[in-house]
């Protein structure tokens, strides 16, 4: 199991051999509400990975794109805040251990 802190927003990642755990403050009012607390995103539901690198002006960032189910009961891939890691030129290469990773359990 590896762990990582990424700074902005505040996130701990935990890769266990299943599954990519992302957590944040559940009370941290500096995060938006739809991203706080903590997501168990599991690699065989992963459909797709987006990712992003930091430029000068902009944060990076690596989603992990699940199924979902939309309201008419069609499965679709719906991009979800709380499935996605951003991050700065700092953290890239802990971005691209992390991304290595996953895409060998897929």
């Amino acid at each position: 199991m590896k762990e990582y802190d990424f700074k902005k927003p505040k996130t701990h990642v935990i890769l266990s051999d299943t599954y990519i755990s992302l957590i944040r403050g559940t009370h941290d009012l500096t995060i938006h509400k739809a991203l706080r607390g903590e997501t168990k995103i599991f690699f065989s539901k992963i459909l797709e990975i987006k990712y992003k690198k930091p430029t000068l002006t902009s944060t990076g960032y690596i989603q992990f794109c699940t199924p979902r189910t939309s309201l008419l009961g069609m499965a679709r891939t719906v991009d979800q805040p709380q499935n996605a890691i951003y991050f700065n030129k700092k953290e890239l290469s802990d971005v691209e251990e992390i991304k290595e990773f996953i895409e060998s359990k897929l």
